[in-house]
């Protein structure tokens, strides 16, 4: 195809499809349609995260740690990562599964022991329980509900993982 023609076939493309794209997001975002309550809400939730942080230096504080000392492994060990890319995966999903069961038997349990307390640490450091309490749990339901959904969340990416794993590895 010639460029003069090439180039205005794809410059015509381009004006179409950015206008169609602008337009229904113009309309999409106008008070009361789907579009605009989730984009209300989706900003809510960074507003109420990003708050929530805010009034928590230490939370804040221990997540930048935590995630720096993930990237030092992940990064000290990219070496092997490279050449062993199933044997690497297979830690990972090990590692998200003790965790994930490790965690939530800990939150169910507390929610047993001793629920006030447990929910006010656990709520200082991750807003995820409130979630529940907003639903109208007490907040003993919420860490036990917290805990059954991280261990149900940790399972389940293990299964989906081994699952994918095994598919893409080959016999």
């Amino acid at each position: 195809m010639d460029i003069r023609r090439f180039t205005l076939y794809s410059a015509l493309g381009c004006l179409t499809f950015n206008t169609s794209i602008t337009y229904l997001v113009f309309m999409g975002t106008r008070a009361g349609t789907p579009l605009r309550r989730a984009f209300e809400a989706t900003i809510a939730l960074l507003t109420f995260n990003l708050g929530y942080l805010w009034a928590r230096p230490m939370t804040l504080a221990l997540q930048i740690i935590g995630f720096t000392g993930l990237f030092v492994i992940v990064w000290s060990n990219r070496q092997w990562i490279r050449a062993n890319p199933i044997a690497a995966a297979q830690v990972t999903l090990r590692t998200v599964r003790v965790v994930g069961i490790t965690v939530g038997l800990l939150l169910i349990s507390a929610s047993i022991a001793t629920p006030s307390d447990a929910f006010s640490l656990v709520a200082w450091v991750w807003n995820d329980p409130r979630f529940f309490v907003h639903l109208g749990a007490s907040r003993q339901t919420a860490l036990a509900l917290s805990g059954i959904s991280l261990l149900i969340g940790a399972l389940a990416v293990y299964r989906v993982g081994v699952h994918l794993i095994s598919t893409y590895s080959g016999p």
